[in-house]
């Protein structure tokens, strides 16, 4: 193998990230933060703890008092599964609720909601409040298989677009190589950098505490909840819609996506606010004063999706739901499959690349195919499998469903990566376009609203870890073995935490404000979806129109040489 760079610099090879202390790191931060991170979601519906973070610096300061500093390799894996590894079953809890909600009642679902996605009513869970009962079984097990299955499909799609895109294309994810700067700066004997990260710390708590804190604290003294800052936006809508009807327009109070902006450089920001403009400001109104959209053909007139005094978060859901989440699917598909489609021979190389990785031209640390092709196998057979034993009335009524489950996890897998690859940011609406695909087969039941399918299943985040591994020089070996161990114990540490919760008052309840006020507002979308969804939004031909305007952009972009591409726009 060669061990010189370029520059005739020696090549540092790749060490393992899982030891000692990066398990007792990602240990205490499963003890010490999944409470948190519940409670947060509890009060305010969003949890949002910079958990990887905190951890990464206390255990940074507390191996210098032993004298043994943290190596790149151990903070890189603190970094990633501190995040990954703070999970818990708050959705077990939704499921529940949502069987006994007036929401499924008023659709009419109740009665058809299936046992093994949540207790029946008549066990009267929420009054029980607690995991341990008979009726838990089927639903808890269920949701662990498809973590399983999940997570082995995951591993094996971002370890095939680490060949495409790193490899192969070798894009530069901005953000992850900004997170691996920072990951070595820290981990160096130098003070400095850390100073610094202190001084920005503090602003962004006094921020935070502004934000999130400060009105509980307020409704604590008061009895009166004051949001001295509006979340997540100041929504400036109503004053452009009498100008503009449809416009959304609006200002975010959470510092992440300017963070963000510094990384991305000026160039894709432009872009990416260029496409948003046109998206959310200009197509959105032209579709009120042309009268594009008819929501209810079945009605006399144009029923518009938009109405006076609509919010953003209102009026965003039903622009995507009965006109723009068909040209999001179309622009997502151009982004990253039209490239392919004018440079063939990458996708040709990246499966030489995976099936024959040779060590002297490789950029990363190798994986035996063998293990890669095991996980693919096993994921994909085990979750189409429980699919099948769950509906198997759907599977006989849509058969080709079945083979969509296997190719729409690679192509939004494709897409997401690519925009990811070259923006750091990047999203597919893969759930939408499930949710139509149940609309657009005629099924009457609606068991299949709620079988976990490997369909809407992707590997981009897992790639976006393979690219710190590389940037940090990780074994991925090292990162396998400690996801792969820690995922059972953080599971069962997020259930005694739930339970914990639970016991001391209903969810949700006034003593959860968060889930109070957003879980019925999951609930009336979803059951939309199940129940009040017209037939005919599922568009293929604005699919198409999309696909193509998407890739003729991507051609005169290339053509003309600009500093931005469609990825940009589309991101």
């Amino acid at each position: 193998m060669n061990n010189k760079n370029t520059d005739g610099t020696k090549i540092e090879s790749y060490k393992p990230g899982f030891t000692k202390i990066s398990f007792l790191a990602l240990l205490y931060a499963m003890v010490i933060f999944i409470p948190a991170q519940i409670y947060l979601t509890l009060m305010t519906g969003t949890g949002g703890i910079s958990a990887a973070w905190f951890t990464l610096i206390v255990w940074i300061e507390l191996s210098k008092l032993s004298g043994r500093y943290i190596s790149k390799q151990e903070a890189f894996l603190i970094m990633v599964l501190t995040g990954a590894e703070i999970s818990f079953p708050l959705g077990k809890i939704y499921a529940a609720w949502y069987r006994c909600s007036s929401q499924a009642a008023l659709f009419n679902i109740t009665p058809y909601i299936p046992d093994w996605y949540a207790p029946p009513p008549e066990v009267r869970i929420l009054d029980l409040r607690t995991f341990i009962h008979p009726s838990w079984i089927a639903p808890i097990s269920i949701s662990l298989l498809s973590t399983v299955f999940y997570g082995l499909v995951s591993w094996a799609l971002a370890l095939f677009a680490r060949e495409l895109y790193i490899e192969v294309e070798r894009l530069p994810f901005p953000i992850q190589d900004i997170s691996a700067t920072a990951i070595t700066t820290i981990t160096s004997k130098e003070e400095r950098p850390l100073q610094i990260l202190s001084i920005f710390a503090v602003i962004g708590l006094i921020w935070g505490f502004i934000l999130y804190t400060a009105p509980f604290l307020v409704q604590a003294y008061t009895g009166r909840y004051v949001q001295f800052i509006p979340l997540p936006w100041i929504d400036l809508t109503p004053y452009v819609e009498n100008v503009l009807p449809g416009a959304f327009f609006g200002i975010a109070t959470n510092v992440g996506p300017y963070l963000s902006s510094i990384v991305l450089g000026l160039p894709v920001v432009i872009a990416i606010f260029i496409g948003s403009f046109i998206s959310y400001f200009i197509m959105s109104s032209l579709t009120v004063l042309f009268k594009v959209v008819d929501t209810d053909p079945l009605k006399p007139g144009v029923q518009s999706w938009w109405y006076p005094g609509l919010t953003i978060q209102l009026g965003w859901s039903r622009y995507l739901l009965y006109f723009y989440a068909m040209f999001l699917i179309g622009f997502g598909l151009a982004a990253g499959l039209a490239p392919l489609l004018f440079r063939p021979r990458i996708l040709l190389d990246a499966f030489k690349s995976f099936f024959k990785q040779r060590r002297e031209e490789r950029l990363t640390d190798p994986i035996p195919m063998k293990y890669v092709l095991l996980f693919l196998v096993i994921g994909y057979a085990g979750s189409i499998l429980l699919f099948c034993y769950l509906v198997p009335d759907f599977v006989l009524w849509a058969p080709w469903y079945l083979p969509l489950m296997v190719i729409m996890p690679f192509v939004s897998t494709i897409v997401t990566s690519r925009m990811v690859g070259e923006t750091g940011l990047g999203s597919f609406p893969v759930g939408t376009v499930r949710n139509f695909l149940y609309i657009f087969s005629g099924y009457p039941n609606v068991d299949i609203w709620f079988a976990p399918s490997p369909f809407g299943w992707e590997g981009t985040g897992k790639l976006r870890w393979l690219r710190l591994a590389q940037l940090t020089r990780t074994s991925v070996k090292s990162v396998l073995k400690a996801y792969w161990l820690l995922l059972p114990l953080s599971t069962l540490i997020g259930y005694v935490y739930m339970q914990i919760f639970w016991s001391l008052a209903p969810i949700p309840s006034n003593r959860y404000p968060g889930v109070a006020m957003y879980w019925p507002i999951d609930a009336t979308m979803q059951s939309l979806w199940i129940r009040g969804v017209q037939t005919g939004i599922f568009r293929l031909d604005y699919i198409l129109y999309a696909f193509l305007i998407g890739t003729g952009l991507t051609f005169a972009f290339r053509f003309m040489n600009l500093p931005i591409s469609f990825v940009h726009l589309a991101a």
